[in-house]
Order: C-alpha cells, then structure tokens, then sequence
C-alpha cells in the first residue's frame, strides 16, 4: 500500500485511482469529545481531510500505553493524541506529525476544596497534593520534572469520580474533555466544579504517522489544508465550542498558515 503521487483535477485534489489505498487505520484513546471513535474534535477533522483526497478512516480506540506501541511498532498507519505521548527517545524515532488542533491543558477541582481557588505559579508549587492525571499522558515527564508522583488512571472518568469523592485533590485534563466529563457523569453537580484560572500547559492535538506510513504525511497535509480554507475545520469546531465561542488561542491556530 503506497501512494507515489496525487492527481489534482478541477483545483481538488484527490488520491490516485489506480493506486491501491482507500483507507487509513488510525488509533486514538476513550477521550471524548476530543478522541475516540469518530464522534469527536479530532476525529472529525481527520477524517475530514483524508475524505477530502478520497480516503477512509477506520479508528482503533486503545488505551494510551497501547496505542503508542502500535505506532511504534507500525501496527497501524497512525494515531490521534499528541506527540508529546512518544517521549522516550526509542519512540520519537519511528514517527512523523502535523498538528491539526490546539487546546489548554487545565487543573480541575471541586470549589469546596479549594474555596480561595488554586494558587501556584508551577507545576512544582502543587508538591503534597493528589492529583489526578492518565496513564501514560503526555505530562509525565514534567510531574517528573516537579517531583509529582501524579494519582493515574486509564480513563479520565476516573479521574473526576476520584476527586468528586474527595480521594483526589484535582485533576489534569484538557479545557474541553474535563468539562465534558463532569457533565456526563455528575450532570447535577456540574456547578461543584471550577478549573484553575490559568491554564496549566497549551498543548498541541496531532495526527501522528508510524514509520512505515510516513509518505502518508504529505497526503493528510494537502486534505487539511483544503479544509481549513473552505471552512469545514472551522464548522467542526463550532460543532463542540458553539458558533463565534471558539477561544483565542484555537482561533489563531486555525488561522496561521
């Protein structure tokens, strides 16, 4: 399965009929609505731009540590995430990325833990407290970096039913995907909830492609592009902030080149 080249017909462009791939196999996590499945930010938009050069995307949903040996180790052709997830040095070394999202990444706790709300300057000023983060997340470098042994999980679920019964402190999640979370499990209580003022780290979403699929890069680039300039990446995005509510920083990201 390889494409060598795109044919470009009519100012679209589209994969090569001749050539022999019509779908792509990706991974991704049970993180929604950012990943998981295909009713979610990420997933939407890759599979807008594949469909915009005439390809199919199939998803995998794993846990964290699994989808990154499937990469790793060429099981399928990419994943949705980060590449943040790949940070050990063997495993940098077999992929490839292009960044097709951008979000705040936030600390999330109950209001009446913390009444006066979070006050820290780093990460490491938060020593002593349980907090609660995904196994295998991106951040694990930098709880080490603090010397935080964070509370893990698998699912982010988890995570908020920790510290809604007080067994956690907080909790680390993206803007989007901790809101969501805290409105499908404690729909009742959302208002008990509060995220720090500040964000903790901006983060990237990416496309993320094995070594052996990496010719698919070029490909993914071409159906982003077209996207976002005729307006479908910015419709997907309204889908989950609401139309004109897309924040600052995502706007700038959907703007620049």
């Amino acid at each position: 399965m390889l494409i060598t080249f795109l044919i470009v017909t009519s100012g679209r462009v589209q994969a090569d009929p001749q050539l022999d791939i019509d779908t792509v196999e990706l991974a991704t996590i049970d993180y929604p609505p950012l990943m998981g499945g295909r009713e979610a930010i990420l997933s939407e938009l890759a599979s807008a731009a594949f469909a915009a050069v005439g390809i199919k995307v199939n998803y995998r949903v794993y846990s964290l540590p699994r989808v990154v040996r499937a990469v790793a180790t060429n099981a399928v052709a990419g994943a949705l995430g980060t590449h943040n997830w790949f940070y050990y040095d063997d495993a940098k070394l077999q992929i490839s990325y292009i960044p097709i999202y951008a979000v705040n990444i936030r600390l999330f706790y109950l209001k009446s833990h913390f009444p006066q709300g979070l006050d820290y300057q780093e990460l490491r000023d938060l020593q002593g407290y349980k907090i609660g983060y995904i196994r295998g997340g991106a951040l694990l470098p930098e709880f080490a970096k603090a010397n935080i042994e964070p509370e893990l999980v698998r699912t982010l679920h988890q995570n908020v039913e920790k510290v809604y019964a007080e067994r956690d402190d907080m909790f680390v999640a993206t803007e989007l995907g901790g809101w969501a979370v805290i409105k499908q499990h404690f729909p009742e209580d959302v208002s008990k909830f509060a995220q720090a003022e500040d964000p903790l780290f901006i983060d990237e979403g990416d496309i993320i492609f094995s070594h052996k699929y990496k010719h698919l890069q070029d490909i993914f680039w071409l159906g982003f592009q077209m996207i976002k300039e005729n307006g479908q990446y910015l419709k997907v995005v309204e889908n989950y902030y609401g139309k004109h509510q897309v924040p600052a920083y995502l706007q700038r990201f959907i703007e620049s080149p």
